[in-house]
């Protein structure tokens, strides 16, 4: 199994052009599917990707930052705007231009910092470092590299119907037609104006939440309506501003299977915050452990029945109480919670 980082990709001489199709293909999807899981990347960055060329897929080795040349003009606080899916689609074009040039399309000269790069440069035109590169597809690197979020790609589906429009005119003998980029780009996101309309309460509710988690506190907020309702969009409009803050979310959806499982959601939400978990500094790591063995060593036992995920998180040489009726440790686990 052929695995690169896709660092490994971007050359001098770049890449030719039907692998820069395929790869930016790969990389779309890749895009798409965090998206549709309602994740924002945030630190999209060549050094955090890798590449399964046979299979023809990519996946994030999932880090809490990159370097700034691929944040978008909105995560530097510019413009009164919040990072959103639009932002990752910027960090793509960053990269897409990297791997189409062997260089990047915005540098900070001396002092200046990449804040301003961002917001007042713009690239160096494709045509100038690869002769003979049509106007397609410059267009549609340029509309992912626009500093306005509104005149960027509105979602991944836009920009994979255009590089699967133009994989195929590449097929047909290279024969380009002219291509209207961004024509099928379907907005799915919807904005507060629009979609939350007399619920201002809740969103200022979730908000309020959000805010104490910032400070250190624990907060809780449960939603809960009918199907089709728009939990999930704002559910969503919270996770902008954890990702512009700095943070992670996760969000998992409580299955009617669930109903019946203790802890079952909660869970489901402790085993995805360990997974993450590994992709963060060692020394972050190894202050966690320390935290977690001081305040919950001795029920070692009692966590690791529950959520044996957390093994590796804990000393398994310390000395733990033993509580030998399952239904006893279950309550016990649940104590442990934090209210």
């Amino acid at each position: 199994m052929n695995i690169k980082i896709l660092r490994d990709y971007i050359t001098d001489p770049p890449i030719e052009l039907t692998m820069f199709i395929e790869l930016s293909i790969i990389l779309a999807e890749m895009v798409h599917r965090e998206h549709e899981q309602n994740r924002i990347i945030g630190y999209l960055s060549p050094d955090h990707i890798s590449v399964q060329w046979e299979g023809t897929t990519a996946h994030i080795t999932w880090h809490t930052e990159s370097h700034a040349a691929y944040h978008s003009p909105e995560q530097f606080a510019r413009f009164n705007l919040v990072p959103s899916e639009r932002s990752d689609l910027y960090a793509l074009g960053v990269i897409l231009y990297e791997l189409l040039t062997g260089q990047l399309p915005f540098h900070a000269e001396n002092d200046e910092d990449w804040g301003t790069v961002h917001t007042r440069k713009v690239p160096q035109p494709l045509s100038d470092i690869r002769p003979g590169l049509d106007g397609t597809l410059q267009a549609i690197l340029m509309k992912l590299l626009t500093k306005s979020q509104v005149e960027r790609y509105q979602s991944t589906y836009g920009l994979l119907e255009d590089l699967k429009l133009y994989q195929n005119m590449m097929d047909n003998d290279g024969a380009f037609t002219p291509l209207e980029v961004g024509r099928l780009d379907k907005i799915r996101t919807l904005s507060l104006s629009d979609s939350w309309y007399g619920r201002s309460t809740e969103v200022v509710q979730m908000e309020a939440g959000l805010e104490q988690a910032f400070q250190g506190m624990n907060a809780f907020r449960w939603v809960i309506a009918k199907e089709g309702t728009g939990k999930t969009a704002l559910v969503h409009r919270i996770q902008q501003n954890v990702v512009r803050h700095g943070g992670r979310m996760i969000a998992i959806k409580a299955e009617p299977f669930q109903q019946n499982m203790r802890c079952g959601p909660i869970l489901q939400g402790m085993r995805e915050w360990v997974y993450q978990l590994w992709s963060e500094p060692v020394e972050l790591i190894t202050r966690l452990k320390a935290k977690l063995q001081a305040e919950f060593g001795p029920e070692m036992q009692v966590i690791i029945s529950c959520w044996p995920e957390a093994k590796l998180l804990l000393n398994n040489d310390a000395k733990v109480a033993h509580i030998s009726d399952a239904a006893k440790v279950w309550e016990r686990f649940e104590e442990l919670l934090p209210t």
